[in-house]
């Protein structure tokens, strides 16, 4: 088989979304995580891969605020964090994964079967919320 038969398509976010106004206290800025979960969320764009060049700072804070997308709770998303970060995890990153404005995010209506079952309560587990309220 040859890679031929394949279209594979590299997205590139660059550089310079990444540059910051220096008096900024965000890692990342809104408008590349933002566009980053939308590729990412878009089943036309699969298979996809997520990387930068490290692996750990921009990736891990794009698959934070997916993990908060997919309402995992915080401290299960900045333990995924750290696992990976190991000793270079950064209090900012995860700052931004906790702040980011979920609400930025376009999720098509037909997301990817991967993200609809990340999402959906786990059988039998205690909606704290729902209890609260009573």
């Amino acid at each position: 088989m040859t890679l031929a038969l394949f279209v594979i398509m590299q997205i590139h976010l660059g550089l310079s979304a990444w540059k910051l106004d220096a008096s900024s206290w965000k890692p990342v800025s809104d408008e590349l995580v933002k566009e980053a979960l939308e590729i990412t969320l878009d089943v036309t764009t699969h298979p996809v891969m997520l990387m930068c060049s490290s692996g750990i700072h921009q990736t891990g804070t794009i698959v934070g605020c997916l993990r908060r997308l997919q309402n995992w709770n915080l401290t299960s998303i900045l333990n995924e964090y750290r696992l990976y970060a190991g000793s270079k995890s950064r209090y900012t990153n995860e700052q931004f994964i906790e702040l980011f404005d979920l609400d930025l995010v376009r999720v098509p209506l037909s997301p990817p079967a991967w993200f609809v079952q990340m999402t959906e309560p786990i059988e039998g587990a205690v909606n704290y919320n729902e209890t609260a309220e009573r």
